[in-house]
């Protein structure tokens, strides 16, 4: 056959019947086994053909024949890379760049397997380098921008996935992963809104269809979600599949099926820290402590799951397990998340100090004053003090985090605290009674209606309006509770419902959890939505009403299978299941049998 004959196969191929054009080169080869191109194009064939064992052959051959063949080096690299075999791939980048330095998509590609590697560092320098070169290329900059966003710099991600949209409208890669970044910035619905885009442009795009599955669970729409992760069951055997359908029939309530797809999980990907993390919570919510504090305990990643900003390159080499801490250790116990987190794991300080009585905590610093007289010890600083510091951490044995508390204290349901664990300051708590007796003479129940939460705010959230009912009841004065600048909204309220709903003076409710722990203490009831208050009020031991958030705004410690949580025996919890209207009545059917009056 002629050189023409090699060209009419090729063009047969990428024009008319791929399979024969296929058999015609791989006759064609044998008949011309010197022909190093058409025994390339035949390794391109097959790869198009998803005979991937045979490309591998073939590209193999040609370089027995060429040693400088770097099309077909990058070729193979390219399939070690799907592959996820990266130290196969890297060396024959390397080799690609050695023959031929001007083509500079192996750079990138070796960036891209940096990235792969979690050698961070690395690929950031090396994609860097790549776009001062190619700066209007998007598929580095899509490169680029999951570098960013793995090293938690999603604002830079967000900017450079907007350039890389800039310059390709349609390339849905950069659109899938501009969802991700808003994903993490607590913006769900724009990040649905790119996600529409991308799957407008590739309907059948499996990443994206996986992602809005998730990401449609993770705001609530369960049902809808489910059905995106079932319509690309049958097509992947991607583990986020099922992982995102175990979450998705977990919050649905559906736990049989929650089960079945965690323990899918668990068989194929047992190392993967999400599955650890959400199938922990479901363990959580059947009560098998053990199990789940366990699972918690081999998350690697620990630094995606607590507080920003804890230092953690200071602390890294002396995080510690339980296992390895004796009683004499010196030891530094870090707070985990926001303020409410931090009242429910000091429901074990009591435990761990008398357990290990050189512990040190850093606490948020509106808490230290109350944690002092609760626990009787003078053994808090400020968060940050010490683990801020190199100097001062050389004092310390061990750290650990409040967060694996738990795993050492509460593996079953009788460890968990029986009654409160919190104690207000006696001196306020009476400022505080003899205030409110002058201007409330009747039943005093307190309430708080709205997290500022951006992600999971509405989820958690219930509207002023709908308290209506049960603000109206006569036999009781409201203390308005919510923090944040609500007073004058509350004034409005009263005037046009003709209420007397109390702005207690004098309290920043944020900040004051001294004069706060009085004035809960002073009640007769709280009533809330999920919010640090709350915890503070089921520290304390107030009888607290709590209005469940959404199963995928709830953190363990609220989804629980009846409506009381183990960690504050004086909450009672209210499910929004059936509507937040029919939740009210309930309340305000509770609240007329509680203290004995018709409705």
């Amino acid at each position: 056959m002629s050189d023409i004959s090699l060209n009419s196969i090729l063009n047969e191929f990428q024009n008319s019947d791929k399979l024969t054009a296929f058999n015609k080169l791989k006759k064609f080869t044998e008949e011309n086994p010197k022909d190093i191109i058409a025994l390339y194009n035949l390794g391109y064939m097959c790869e198009i053909l998803k005979k991937i064992d045979e490309a591998i052959t073939i590209y193999k051959k040609v370089l027995i024949k060429n040693k400088l063949h770097w099309q077909s080096r990058f070729n193979l690299s390219l399939i070690f890379f799907q592959k996820k075999q990266y130290d196969k791939c890297l060396p024959l980048l390397e080799e690609v760049l050695k023959i031929n330095p001007a083509f500079h998509s192996a750079l990138r590609e070796k960036a891209n397997v940096y990235f792969h590697q979690d050698k961070i560092d690395d690929a950031k320098k090396i994609i860097n380098n790549f776009i001062k070169l190619n700066p209007n290329d998007p598929v580095s900059l899509n490169i680029q921008g999951l570098i960013y966003l793995k090293s938690n710099e999603i604002e830079k991600a967000k900017e450079i996935f907007l350039k890389g949209i800039e310059i390709s409208p349609n390339y849905y890669p950069i659109l899938n992963n501009l969802s991700t970044c808003f994903r993490q910035l607590d913006e769900p619905k724009i990040a649905i809104d790119y996600l529409k885009k991308t799957l407008k442009i590739s309907p059948n795009f499996i990443e994206g269809i996986i992602n809005m599955g998730a990401l449609l669970i993770e705001t609530g729409k369960y049902d809808e979600g489910i059905r995106y992760l079932k319509s690309v069951k049958e097509k992947t055997n991607n583990n986020a599949v099922n992982l995102n359908l175990a979450i998705g029939y977990f919050f649905n309530e559906n736990f049989d099926k929650a089960e079945k797809y965690f323990q899918y999980v668990e068989k194929e990907d047992p190392n993967n820290d999400n599955f650890k993390k959400n199938y922990s919570s479901f363990l959580i919510y059947k009560q098998e402590y053990q199990k789940a504090w366990n699972l918690l305990s081999k998350i690697k990643n620990k630094d995606k799951f607590i507080i920003q900003g804890s230092y953690m390159d200071n602390i890294k080499e002396k995080i510690s397990s339980f296992q390895d801490i004796s009683k004499n250790d010196k030891m530094l116990l870090i707070k985990e998340q926001g303020v409410g987190d931090e009242i429910l794991f000091s429901s074990i300080y009591s435990d761990v100090l008398n357990t290990y009585p050189n512990t040190i905590i850093e606490a948020d610093e509106r808490l230290i004053s109350l944690f002092k007289r609760s626990f009787k010890s003078d053994n808090f600083v400020a968060y940050k003090k010490i683990s801020s510091s190199k100097d001062q951490l050389k004092k310390y044995d061990k750290v650990i985090f409040a967060g694996n508390l738990p795993s050492k204290f509460r593996n079953t349901k009788d460890s968990f605290p029986q009654k409160a664990f919190l104690k207000a300051d006696s001196a306020n708590m009476q400022n505080i009674k003899e205030t409110l007796d002058k201007k409330c003479k009747k039943i005093k129940i307190g309430f708080s209606w709205l997290s500022k939460r951006k992600f999971f705010g509405e989820e958690k959230s219930i509207n002023l309006n709908s308290f209506l009912p049960i603000l109206k009841i006569p036999e009781i004065s409201f203390i308005n509770l919510q923090y944040g600048n609500y007073e004058k909204e509350i004034e409005n309220l009263n005037k046009k419902e003709k209420l007397e709903i109390l702005n207690y003076p004098n309290i920043d409710l944020f900040n004051d959890f001294e004069n706060l722990a009085a004035l809960l203490v002073n009640l007769d009831l709280f009533i809330t939505i999920s919010s640090s208050t709350a915890h503070l009020a089921g520290g304390l031991g107030v009888p607290t009403w709590l209005i469940k958030p959404k199963n995928n705004a709830s953190f363990h410690y609220w989804f629980q299978p009846n409506d009381k949580t183990p960690w504050y025996p004086s909450i009672t919890l209210f499910s929004q299941t059936k509507g937040c209207k029919d939740t009210i009545k309930k309340i305000k059917d509770k609240i007329s049998e509680q203290f004995d009056f018709k409705n």
